[in-house]
C-alpha cells in the first residue's frame, strides 16, 4: 500500500508548498501528484521545480485555473489508482492535516491511521478545516523559514460554511465514487463515526487578497459569481 497525494495549486504559492511537502512527507506520503497553475510566468515554474526537487513529485503545469479541470484531474487520478490498495490524500496547498488535534485519532502518521481504521471497515475519514491566523498581524507573510507557520498560532472560524469547511481529505482509491466538486462526492465512503481529521487552514496571510482577487476575476470571466 502506498499513500499518494493530489493537489491543484497556484504557482505563486511556492513558499507555502515548501512547508506543505515537508509536512506531508513527515506524515508518510510516498508520492505527490501536483497540478500547478503558472499562467505565463516561467519564473513560477522555476520556483516550483526548485521546491519539489527533493521529493517524489509528478508535476503538471497549466496556464489558468478552472474548477472543472481540477475535478476532472482528481477523478482521473482516482481511476488510475483504483486497481491498487493505495490511499489518497486530497487537500489544497493551504490545508495541513493535524493528527495531534484530531478527535479520536491517536496516530503518529497517516499509515498508522489507515491501519487503525481499515480493520473496522472504514475506507476514508472526514476532515474539517480550522482557520489559522497570526493574531498579531493578519497580513503576515509566509516564507520558507522553517518556523514560518508557527507564527499562525491561533484558530479562528472564518470559514463558517459547512459546504466549504468539511471535506474528505483521506480515502482508499476506488472506481465506485467520484468528486462532483472539491468538497462533494458521488458514491459511498465508509468513515469512522467517532473521529475526524482537523485540517489546519493557512488561507489567511499576506497573499490572501491578491489570490481572492485573481479567483474572482477568473470566475467572473467564466460567468460565475462565487470565489470558492
Amino acid at each position: 500500500m502506498k499513500i499518494n497525494l493530489f493537489c491543484y495549486l497556484d504557482g505563486s504559492e511556492h513558499k507555502l508548498l515548501y512547508h506543505f511537502l515537508s509536512h506531508y512527507k513527515k506524515l508518510g506520503v510516498d508520492s505527490f501528484c501536483l497540478t500547478v497553475d503558472i499562467g505565463t510566468n516561467n519564473n513560477l515554474k522555476n520556483a516550483i521545480e526548485k521546491t519539489i526537487n527533493n521529493y517524489n513529485v509528478r508535476a503538471t503545469y497549466v496556464n489558468g485555473y478552472h474548477s472543472d479541470t481540477k475535478r476532472e484531474q482528481i477523478n482521473n487520478y482516482i481511476k488510475e489508482l483504483s486497481g491498487t490498495e493505495d490511499w489518497l490524500v486530497y487537500v489544497d496547498v493551504d490545508e495541513f492535516i493535524n493528527l495531534k488535534e484530531s478527535p479520536g485519532v491517536d496516530c503518529r502518521d497517516l499509515r498508522e491511521l489507515i491501519e487503525n481504521i481499515s480493520p473496522h471497515g472504514s475506507d476514508g475519514i472526514s476532515g474539517i478545516m480550522c482557520d489559522k491566523f497570526c493574531i498579531t498581524d493578519l497580513q503576515k507573510e509566509i516564507t520558507t523559514q522553517k518556523d514560518s507557520l508557527s507564527n499562525f498560532s491561533h484558530y479562528y472560524p472564518l470559514t463558517k460554511s459547512c459546504a466549504h469547511s468539511h471535506k474528505l481529505p483521506l480515502f482508499k482509491c476506488s472506481a465506485n465514487f467520484r468528486f462532483t466538486s472539491s468538497h462533494c462526492i458521488k458514491g459511498k465512503i465508509r468513515k469512522p463515526k467517532n473521529s475526524f481529521l482537523v485540517i489546519d487552514h493557512y488561507k489567511w496571510n499576506k497573499d490572501t487578497i491578491e489570490k481572492l482577487k485573481k479567483r474572482l476575476f477568473i470566475y467572473a470571466k467564466d460567468g460565475r459569481k462565487k470565489a470558492y
